[in-house]
C-alpha cells in the first residue's frame, strides 16, 4: 500500500491535512490563520510555521499550568546587527533584530520606544512577553551610552554601556492595555 508524503498540501480522498490541522490546532470556525508542517530533502530540517490570511502571524507555545516548553537541542536564534551611531530613539523593529553596534562619536542616549508603540510592534503582545537584545559599544573614543526607557517604561540595573563593553538588556511588558501600556528594561551585569 502506498502511503501519502505528510505534508500541508495533501489530500488523499476526502482528507486535507491542512483543513485537518486547522480544525485541530486551530479552534476557530472561521480562522484565516494556521499553522504549516513543511518536509525536507536530506541535509535540511523540516520546518514548522505560522502562515494564513493576516499580514503578520505570530505563533505561540504555550504549555499548561506550570508546565514547561522543553526541548531536546539548543535552541539558536536568528540575530542581526542594527548600527546606531549618536544619540537616538531606538524602534521596536531595531531591538527585537537583537544586537545593536553603536559607534558614538560622544557620550550618547540610546532610548527605547514608548511602551505604547513597543506593545503596537509586538504581534499579539500579552503582559509576561519579553526578549533580549544587547548594545555592543564600539566607539573609536571613551563615549558612553547610556539607556533610558522611553514613556511608559522603567529602567533598572546598570544601564550605560562603556567603549568596547557589550551589554545584555531584557526587556519585559507588563501592560497592553490601551493607553496604559507598560514595560521594564533591566540592564544586566554590573
Amino acid at each position: 500500500m502506498a502511503y501519502p508524503q505528510l505534508n500541508s498540501e495533501i489530500t488523499h480522498g476526502n482528507f486535507s491535512l491542512e483543513k485537518f490541522l486547522r480544525d485541530i490546532f486551530v479552534q476557530i470556525t472561521k480562522g484565516v490563520n494556521w499553522i504549516r508542517f513543511n518536509n525536507a530533502e536530506a541535509g535540511s530540517a523540516p520546518s514548522t510555521e505560522a502562515t494564513g490570511g493576516d499580514t503578520n502571524v505570530s505563533m505561540r507555545l504555550d504549555a499548561k499550568g506550570t508546565g514547561v516548553i522543553g526541548t531536546n537541542q539548543p535552541l539558536v536564534e536568528e540575530m542581526a546587527q542594527v548600527a546606531v551611531t549618536d544619540t537616538a530613539t531606538l524602534t521596536i523593529a531595531q531591538l527585537i533584530q537583537k544586537v545593536i553596534d553603536g559607534t558614538p562619536t560622544a557620550a550618547a542616549a540610546y532610548t527605547l520606544p514608548t511602551a505604547a508603540l513597543l506593545v503596537a510592534g509586538i504581534a499579539n503582545a500579552r503582559a509576561g512577553d519579553s526578549f533580549w537584545f544587547c548594545i555592543n559599544n564600539k566607539s573609536a573614543g571613551a563615549f558612553t551610552i547610556t539607556v533610558a526607557a522611553g514613556s511608559g517604561g522603567t529602567a533598572d540595573g546598570t544601564l550605560t554601556v562603556a567603549q568596547n563593553v557589550i551589554r545584555s538588556f531584557l526587556v519585559t511588558i507588563t501592560n497592553v492595555t490601551a493607553a496604559s501600556e507598560a514595560y521594564f528594561v533591566y540592564g544586566m551585569g554590573a
